[in-house]
């Protein structure tokens, strides 16, 4: 016998393909999510710089406003032109008139802008400093710091800056027009609406500063650079400036923008690096539950191939039987009788029962996933609680079709199933159609084989829906002669009559299956093999329109025998 390639083992091909997939399905989905946050992460930044740039915009409307009032007083204010021609040897009352309309020229200026809190002239021909607006020991402490600072040599001009004064934090400016010097200072405390203008999600600090890096920020001073690093953490620095000198900024930290990384990348990210985590896991699982059976059924069948015919499958002692097992046990079993001829037939017809007991109850499995991903993924940002919703009825769902592993459930559970399902169906059609599901109390705790039900809603939504209007539908469980009904019901286009003859006649005689669909065939297939012919269905339009099925199963609780 030549001798076998590890790699084209079916046992090693078991083990390996399915981690090979499993492992690049994780990289694929990790990397997604990645991808993901980090685009929504730039739309995030981009959105809250386009609100900076909008609130530095009003700033600079402000700025530029002041800025032209100033070069309307100088080019054709009057006033003006008079107070620069004046000396120190002038006498006080030549000039009465001219100063009393600066004064009132620097009142109305403070007046026309709530942000400012007060405004300056000074004559340097006259050695004159007027100021209007303020009050308190704030008015006090900032004439003093501008009568230093108009006196200095190295002003900047024409430009906006950031000073703190008596423990309050001010933008000033100062203009310069021959000998005369004038300005205004805002608190910064008046620009907080503007700060307030930005959204901040992702940034920690927004801030105003001025050209040399002074901020209203106390933590933050000497602002230069994209990246900054503060009290040990690091910081992405965006800016928004303006001709004036003054810029606004917001500062984000990786930190921050991990924390406000959306819920469903966490989990994504999460379960990626737990899938990795759980590939040994998965190795070892597979390798017990899966290729130690598989080999020991291929060294049972050779020995059998050569003759020894009282070989038997060595059998596990596993707390909960998988396929795998009962396979091995039933072989087992088969060997035993099949010394016995007068159980033979009996056994191959068992087991031929059992076989096709198993197809038909695979085939029955949703359809409908897909179309249910497709509507999240259709929903706006707004609609977070829609997909919240149906993301509930999902994860109900397959709690529900994981957990399937016996012939039957109680009546209650199933009904909540299908509620579940009509609900996740709802969400896709909108309106155009409802649903009642309704039983007597009585019939809850009926057993009943999983997922029969959403076999005949299936069709109901398939085929009974309306073009136009809305179409009800109709699931009712109520006892009735010692038998319990299932009407599945709706008020859509009913059975065509060609269509219900075909259904009718495979129910009664099991004949002519390949006319009809796949999921009632298997429904009526599965019900006769579960209650040995004891089930009954039935097929039938309403006289007001829509189609109706009944199903009238015997009456099964827990672990009592068919009734």
């Amino acid at each position: 016998m030549p001798k076998k390639k590890p790699f084209r083992s079916i046992v090693n091909q078991i083990l390996i393909y399915p981690i090979l997939i499993y492992i690049v399905i994780v990289f694929i989905v990790g990397f997604a999510s990645v991808a993901s946050f980090l685009s929504m992460q730039k739309q995030r930044i981009d959105e809250t710089i386009q609100a900076t740039q909008i609130a530095m915009n009003q700033i600079e409307n402000l700025t530029n406003q002041i800025d032209n009032q100033y070069i309307n007083l100088w080019g054709d204010n009057s006033t003006h032109l008079y107070m620069k021609n004046y000396s120190k040897d002038t006498p006080r009352e030549k000039y009465l008139k001219q100063l009393a309309e600066v004064y009132d020229w620097l009142e109305e200026l403070v007046a026309s802008h709530s942000e400012i809190a007060g405004a300056f002239s000074y004559y340097g021909n006259l050695d004159m400093l007027i100021f209007r607006g303020g009050s308190g020991s704030n008015m006090v402490a900032m004439k003093d710091y501008l009568n230093q600072e108009i006196h200095k040599e190295d002003i900047h001009y024409n430009t906006w800056e950031l000073v703190e004064v008596a423990g309050q934090k001010y933008l000033y400016t100062i203009k310069k027009n021959g000998e005369y010097k004038g300005g205004v200072w805002i608190p910064l405390s008046k620009l907080d609406i503007y700060l307030n203008m930005i959204e901040i999600k992702y940034a920690e600090w927004a801030y105003i500063a001025d050209a040399h890096g002074n901020s209203n920020l106390e933590e933050v001073q000497g602002i230069q650079g994209d990246r900054l690093n503060i009290e040990g953490k690091s910081y992405h620095n965006y800016t928004v400036g303006n001709p004036n000198g003054i810029h606004m900024g917001i500062l984000v930290s990786q930190r921050s923008m991990l924390l406000n990384m959306p819920w469903a990348n966490w989990m994504i990210l999460l379960l990626a690096v737990l899938s990795i985590c759980t590939v040994p896991i998965c190795i070892g699982w597979l390798r017990k539950r899966i290729a130690r059976p598989v080999r020991d059924i291929n060294e049972t069948l050779r020995r059998i191939g050569e003759g020894d015919l009282e070989a038997y499958m060595p059998e596990h002692n596993n707390k909960y039987e998988n396929e795998f097992d009962l396979l091995m046990s039933q072989f087992n079993e088969a060997m035993e009788r099949m010394h016995s001829a007068e159980y033979s037939l009996y056994e191959t017809n068992l087991k031929e029962q059992k076989t096709k007991l198993m197809y038909v109850s695979q085939q029955i499995r949703p359809h409908f996933i897909l179309n249910a991903l497709n509507i999240i993924y259709t929903y706006e940002e707004h609609e977070f609680p829609l997909v919240k919703k149906l993301v509930l009825y999902l994860t109900q769902y397959f709690r529900y079709i994981v957990n399937l592993n016996q012939d039957y459930v109680e009546l209650n559970k199933e009904l909540r199933h299908i509620q579940n399902y009509l609900n996740i169906q709802k969400e896709r059609y909108d309106d155009r159609f409802d649903f009642f599901v309704e039983n007597e109390p009585e019939v809850e705790a009926v057993l009943v084989p999983p997922l029969i039900i959403q076999t005949f809603v299936e069709n109901c939504i398939k085929y009974g829906m309306r073009n136009e209007g809305k179409t009800y539908i109709y699931v009712l469980a109520s006892k009735e002669q010692d038998r319990l009904r299932l009407m599945i019901a709706d008020t859509g286009n009913g059975f065509a009559q060609e269509k219900l003859e075909q259904l009718e006649h495979f129910v009664k005689t099991g004949e002519g299956e390949e006319r009809i669909g796949v999921g009632i065939r298997n429904a009526v297939e599965r019900l006769d093999i579960l209650y040995h012919g004891k089930a009954e269905v039935r097929l039938r339009n309403a006289l007001s329109g829509g189609a109706v099925v009944d199903v009238y199963l015997p009456i099964q609780k827990n672990n009592e025998g068919i009734v």
